[in-house]
């Protein structure tokens, strides 16, 4: 399995060591054709080598599988749904039921995370691509519930 390295609007990532957790930053802007490249080979000082993949996004995102409903501002549909990913920004999920969701459409989002204290979030988000039953939603306020920056900095894809 490759890790994800995400890299930064300057291409510096930091890269962790799955053997040691050592941290280092690296400068990937001298690497043509970064984000087309299936991965690269890293080997930390303590000798481990693994393989990285770089990805690029404005934060970090979270692989889940959390269920939870929502709610549409404008047609009042209701419906259960399954968070695929989840980040500092917004969230990926999938509806039980294929609904219409054009993009801008509001849709009030009630979960659980799957922390220690089952944290339970009410957010706002913002249609900003859908796919048949795959969403992809941005938070509306810019300011994340506490449990979230808690959750996203310590779990472990």
């Amino acid at each position: 399995m490759m890790d994800k390295v995400l890299v930064d609007s300057k291409m510096m990532g930091t890269i962790e060591c799955p053997k040691c957790k050592k941290h280092w930053e690296k400068d990937f802007s001298k690497f043509t054709d970064v984000f087309k490249n299936n991965g690269f080979n890293c080997k930390c000082p303590c000798g481990h080598s693994f393989a990285i993949k770089l990805e690029r996004r404005r934060q970090d995102r979270k692989q889940t599988d959390l269920t939870g409903s929502y709610l549409h501002d404008k047609t009042k549909a209701r419906g259960l749904i399954n968070i695929k990913n989840l980040s500092r920004s917004g969230v990926g999920l999938e509806l039980n039921t294929r609904q219409p969701m054009p993009k801008g459409d509001k849709l009030l989002l009630k979960f659980n995370l799957d922390d220690a204290k089952k944290s339970y979030l009410c957010r706002e988000a913002i249609v900003k691509k859908s796919d048949g039953s795959k969403v992809g939603l941005e938070f509306s306020d810019s300011d994340p519930d506490e449990n979230l920056e808690f959750y996203l900095k310590n779990r472990k894809d």
